[in-house]
C-alpha cells in the first residue's frame, strides 16, 4: 500500500504553534513581574489624579459632575423614546381621520344627490 501524501499544512501548523508558544512564554514572563506589576500600578495612579484633577477643574468652571450628565442623557433618551411614541400615534390618528374625511365626503355626496332629486320626485307626483 503506498504512503498517506504529507500534510501540507503541517510544518506551517507546527511553526504557528511554537511561535505562539513563545510569545506567550514571553509575555507571561514580562506580565507576571514586579516591574510591570509596578508600571501598571503607577498608570492606573496616574490616571485616576488626572480623572480627579480634571472633574474638580470642572466642579470650579461649574460643570456639572458625570453622574447629573448620565441622569439627564438618561432623561432625554426617554423623552425621546416618548416622542417617538406621539409621532406614530399622531401618524396613526391622521389615517384614521384621512379615512373618516373620506367617508364623510361620500356622506355628503349621497346628500347632495337626495337633496338634488328629491324636488325633481315631489314635482313629478
Amino acid at each position: 500500500m503506498p504512503d498517506a501524501p504529507a500534510d501540507p499544512f503541517a510544518a506551517w501548523q507546527q511553526a504557528q504553534t511554537a511561535w505562539t508558544k513563545a510569545w506567550s512564554d514571553a509575555m507571561n514572563e514580562v506580565v507576571n513581574s514586579d516591574d510591570f506589576a509596578q508600571t501598571l500600578g503607577d498608570s492606573v495612579g496616574a490616571t485616576m489624579e488626572a480623572l480627579q484633577h480634571a472633574q474638580r477643574q470642572a466642579a470650579t468652571l461649574g460643570a456639572p459632575a458625570p453622574d447629573v450628565l448620565a441622569r439627564l442623557g438618561a432623561r432625554l433618551t426617554r423623552t425621546e423614546l416618548r416622542l417617538d411614541d406621539l409621532d406614530a400615534k399622531v401618524d396613526d390618528l391622521a389615517a384614521t381621520l384621512g379615512t373618516l374625511d373620506a367617508k364623510l365626503d361620500a356622506v355628503l355626496h349621497g346628500l347632495d344627490r337626495l337633496a338634488t332629486n328629491a324636488p325633481n320626485e315631489a314635482s313629478d307626483g
